[in-house]
């Protein structure tokens, strides 16, 4: 399938902050185009997958699975299902910057057992969520924000958030 056919499937969506420290995660880019689809994240990733999967040059290896504690970080994680992810993207979304949504250009310069940068649940900001939203903006998961030392949001110095504020669900 060519990639203009694909593509027009799909609405162009973009990541927001590329070129800046606050450049948005993968993990809340995936967010985002499910919602702008109209599904939820584990149909949209099933959808690309599909898409992947009916070029006849593709073989599928381990399918992130967006449940449980940390399922939507795999999308920021150097793992297989990761690229799988971001080539679908590149291809049918038309985003060539996702790569530079997850840790995989740091890690490549780091050994394997640094690749645990990126663990757990997702984290945010609520400042930052609040801002972004009274600024007119879309409210958007900082990829700054996944990585497993970072505790607290570097602008407002107030604690990152890991359960969700209406139900505890981490």
């Amino acid at each position: 399938m060519a990639r203009e056919e694909a593509m027009a499937k799909f609405v162009p969506l973009r990541l927001i902050g590329v070129g800046t420290p606050e450049i948005e995660s993968a993990a809340s880019f995936m967010f985002r185009l499910a919602s702008v689809h109209g599904i939820n994240v584990a149909r949209m990733n099933d959808v690309l997958l599909a898409h992947l999967l009916s070029d006849r040059n593709f073989s599928l290896i381990n399918p992130i699975r967006t449940g449980g504690k940390s399922g939507l970080s795999t999308y920021c994680r150097p793992v297989a299902s990761s690229a799988q992810f971001r080539l679908a993207v590149k291809q049918y979304i038309g985003e060539d910057n996702i790569d530079k949504a997850c840790v995989l250009p740091i890690c490549i310069e780091m050994p394997a057992e640094s690749w645990s940068l990126i663990d757990g649940p997702i984290r945010w900001c609520p400042q930052c969520l609040s801002e972004d939203i009274a600024g007119g903006g879309v409210p958007y998961l900082r990829l700054i924000w996944q990585f497993s030392l970072a505790k607290v949001c570097l602008r407002h110095w107030v604690k990152l958030e890991r359960a969700c504020p209406c139900c505890g669900f981490e």
